[in-house]
Formats: structure tokens, sequence, C-alpha cells
């Protein structure tokens, strides 16, 4: 396979010089002759694997389909020897005006089905953030799911209703498909209704605990089941969102998972509000028990001219219902508009977070940090820092606020990159301060052609300035 994609980038310099030239104003029937892209992107690190993704589409207009074929192969380099690797085929068809699409292949999943994995490794979903459900091809190899195959139908528009479905079989041999379906309203021109279901039914394998003191306990396999519902309602002022799920595993429990928030405004000013929780005993998507768990966020935007942004937000988290908050996340950022300049420099975006986790009260972690950005013509410039100090309370409060601090670690870090014509210059220099410890720096350059066929990219980087360094080199190849 690695003699292949060699292969394939001489192929890829021939067609390119050799293509078709296509009209500026192709007519009606030229608009409707099949044609294809290709794109081939890869990944190679010094003293690591060689990665290898080349994917290619065959459009035919006039039936609105399009067929991919996707191939990733992960192995080491023909000069290296490392350990054999393993390649990954996968393919689809699409069909362009519904979305619908029949798939093969390693699934990465978006909507409900992923809302309902994994809860508390996500940020808290607003309205604005649910997405119907929808799934494609993984652009990477994964160590934890196998090839599955992914249908999706999704009706043509019906008045003001339109219906879709999906089913995702992962065991080709056990026929237990996770299957979703809904249906949208359309109930003014900007306002919809949207409302969906998803079920799944597997048999878990079984679990032995990571370490004598676990708090997972051994579990034998195990039937599963899963049951979800949710509602998005959106309108110009206004939008609200929510799901529910039921989880039933056999010799663990049963338990529920719910999440909803709403929005009020749009433009200029946005508030967005939302909270979600789950029983102890509740399992997810993925087979995985989140534990227990109660989040509560909200956040305010205000969009200004010119790409102009201004956000403040906030987020706590306990361990259930009625406990106290001891996870708490605060932020505030400002993307200064496009066409403000403080001559000669042209500041980017200012951000400020502050972090406390206090799960533990005789070790509670306050994290501060901030970043900025700005550009001074080709050349573009960002700084960030971030500071951790520890403290300890019996009873400690959901904000940032350490009594008695002790310094825990320090991080200072800049970059800046310069473009000359086709060609980009990044430079990256970093430095850390931790308790206890010598203090390490870090830096990174990096040199990278970029144009209409694609990009590459050439890495030296430094985790631990001057002593250690690797060396990367990517690429990006298209042609449309």
């Amino acid at each position: 396979m690695r003699y292949f994609f060699m292969l394939l980038f001489l192929k890829f310099l021939i067609i390119s010089g050799h293509g078709e030239v296509k009209s500026r104003n192709p007519g009606v029937f030229e608009k409707l002759n099949p044609y294809w892209s290709f794109l081939w992107s890869g990944f190679w690190e010094s003293e690591k694997f060689l990665v290898n993704r080349s994917d290619l589409r065959i459009h035919l207009p006039f039936q609105t389909l399009s067929f991919r074929l996707q191939v990733i192969d992960k192995g080491p380099p023909l000069w290296e020897a490392l350990p054999e690797g393993r390649t990954a085929f996968s393919g689809g068809i699409y069909h362009k005006q519904t979305g619908s699409r029949i798939l093969y292949g390693r699934i990465d999943e978006q909507g409900l089905a992923s809302r309902l994995r994994s809860p508390w490794s996500k940020a808290l979903p607003f309205p604005e953030q649910h997405k119907t459900s929808l799934g494609d091809l993984q652009t990477s190899l994964s160590s934890s799911k196998e090839p599955a195959v992914y249908l999706y139908l999704r009706s043509p528009r019906l008045g003001l209703f339109r219906c879709f479905g999906s089913a995702l079989l992962e065991d080709l041999e056990e026929i237990k498909p996770g299957i979703a379906a809904g249906a949208e309203f359309d109930i003014t021109r900007k306002t919809n209704l949207r409302i969906e279901g998803f079920s799944t039914w597997k048999t878990l394998p079984a679990r032995t605990p990571s370490a004598w003191f676990s708090e997972t306990p051994p579990l034998p396999a195990r039937d599963f089941k899963l049951y979800g519902l949710s509602a998005v309602y959106t309108s110009p002022f206004f939008g609200a969102a929510g799901d529910l799920a039921y989880s039933d595993t056999f010799a663990y429990g049963r338990d529920l998972y719910f999440n909803a928030g709403v929005r009020i405004g749009n433009r200029p000013w946005r508030l967005s509000m939302a909270g979600d929780a789950a029983g102890g005993r509740y399992v997810g998507r993925d087979g995985g028990a989140p534990g227990a768990g109660f989040r509560l966020g909200a956040k305010v935007e205000h969009y200004g001219r010119k790409a102009g942004l201004f956000r403040i937000s906030a987020a706590w988290r306990g361990d259930g219902l009625g406990e106290p908050f001891e996870r708490s996340y605060y932020s505030g950022s400002y993307r200064f508009p496009t066409d403000f300049t403080a001559f000669p420099v042209k500041p980017g975006e200012l951000s400020i977070t502050a972090a406390r986790n206090a799960s533990k009260h005789e070790k509670i972690e306050d994290t501060f940090s901030g970043g900025f950005g700005a550009v001074w013509g080709q050349f573009h410039a960002g700084f960030s820092a971030s500071g951790t100090v520890l403290s300890s309370a019996e009873q400690p409060i959901p904000f940032p606020i350490p009594t008695d601090p002790m310094f825990s670690s320090l991080t200072l870090a800049g970059e800046g990159s310069y473009r000359l014509n086709i060609f980009w210059f990044k430079m990256s220099l970093g430095y850390r301060i931790k308790k206890d410890k010598d203090p390490l720096w870090n830096g990174a350059f990096q040199t990278s052609i970029q144009g209409k066929p694609g990009s590459i990219t050439l890495k030296a980087a430094s985790p631990d300035f001057p002593s250690i360094w690797t060396f990367s080199l990517s690429w990006r190849l298209q042609k449309q």
C-alpha cells in the first residue's frame, strides 16, 4: 500500500498537468457532464508512522449523484524499520439534493446520537448547536471503531414537511442497528420545528476494572438498550431545544440523561442558556458510563459589523441534581472588526478564561489564561499565557477565587507567521514553569507552500528545546 501512494503522487502530477481545461461560462449540457474530484493528504513524523489518505469522488450532475472511494493507510515509511501498519478502505454513494447516502467504513455520527455519547467530554449543547442526525466517513484511522454500514434517507420537501431516517449497522454478524428517524416542519419561512428519535440495542463486551480500586465494577457481557428523543424549535428571535435519553443495561441498571436550552434574540444581541444532567447508571451511545452529573451554562453574544464579535460565557458542573457545583468555567472574548486599524497594527481577537476544579477539596485547581492576536501587514502574531494555582477549602465556592494560593504552573507562548506570495513561514516559542520541576522551553519552525492545487508543510519542533527535536512533513493536494 505504501508503494501505491508513491505511484498515486506521480499520477496526480500527470493528471494535473494534462487535465481538461473547462470553460469559464459552461453551457447547460456541459454542466450536466460527469466530472471528478480528488484529494490526497498525508502526514509523516520522524520515528513515527506515515499516514496517507486518498479521496476520489465521481459526480453525476444529471442524476445529482456522487460516488466516493476513500483509502487511508498508516504504516512505516520505506526508509524506516517500524512495525507494520494497516489500511482501511471505505466508500459510499451520495445524493446531493436530499443529502441521502449509503456508506461503508468507519462512521462519524453527529446530531442526537453524538450528543448521547460521553456528554461530560463535550461542551454544553446550546440550542444553536443541536445539529440534525447525520453520519459520514471518518477521515482518519480509529482504534476504537470498526467498519460499519450506514444508510441515511431524506425525503424531498413535501409542502411544509420533510422526513428523514438512518440506520447504522456496526456489527455485520449481529443485526442490531442504531436507528434514527425524524421530521422537519417549516412553520414559516424562517421558523421551523424538528423532532427526531433514536434507538439502539446491542451486546456490550465484558468489562474488567482497570485498577484494584476502580469505581467501575467488573461486568459480564450484557444486553444494552438506549432510546432518545429530541425536539428543536428555531425562529429569528427565539429558539429552544432539548434531548431526553433512557438507557437499560443488564447487570448495571437503568437511568436517564437530558438536556435543554433556550436562545433569546439573534443579531446583534443573543442570550443562550442550557443545562444537562445524567443519572449514575446512565450508559451512553458508546457503551460507556459517564457518571452522574449536572451542568448549567449561559452565554451572551453581540455580533458587530465586519465580523466583530463580543462573547462572555459561564458554565458550572456538579455531581448531580442538588449537589454543589465543584467545577466552573468563565470566559470572555472580543474579535475586532476586520476594518479596525490601530496603525500600523491591526488587532485580531482578545480572550480571557478562568476555570476551577474543586472535585478534591484538599487540592483545588484554579486556572487563568488569556490570549491576543494581531496583524501587521503580512505578519501575524499571537501571544498567550496560562497559570494554575492550588488551594484548599472545606466548602469551596464555584468561583475561581483562591484562598492562600500556592503556585503550581505557568505557561507563556508566542507565535508569529509571515506570508510571502505562496510561501508561509511560522515560528513559535513557549516557556513553562512547574512546581518542583526544571523550567522547560519548547519551539517550532514551519515552512509551507500554499496554492490552488493544495499545500505542503515542513515542520521542525522541539518539545524540550534544544535537546529534543522532531521533524514532520504534511501535504494536501487536490483536484476539483
